[in-house]
């Protein structure tokens, strides 16, 4: 798979497609470092498709948890939380 036609390249991050009856990308964006977008833009940066600071492009949304920080995914699945490497 190429990843880099999926490139905005205005806002450096991965659109969700390409909307080929229209020949463009489509103009939503997967953006959030807590959810499978993050899967696919490691896959991309390390093939060399799309340039390593879309990495830092991908939002790190948290939340206070008692003393500490938890990051916020799109629906909060334990599915999404295990992709996240344990630190």
């Amino acid at each position: 798979m190429e990843f880099d036609f999926l490139l905005d390249p205005d806002r450096l991050l991965l659109s969700i497609g390409y909307q080929v009856s229209v020949g463009a990308l489509d103009p939503s964006c997967y953006d959030l470092l807590a959810s499978e977008a993050r899967l696919a833009s490691f896959l991309a940066i390390a093939k060399g498709d799309i340039p390593a600071r879309h990495w830092f492009r991908l939002g790190r949304t948290v939340t206070p948890v008692g003393n500490g920080a938890a990051l916020i995914s799109w629906s909060g699945s334990m599915f999404e939380y295990l992709m996240l490497p344990s630190s």
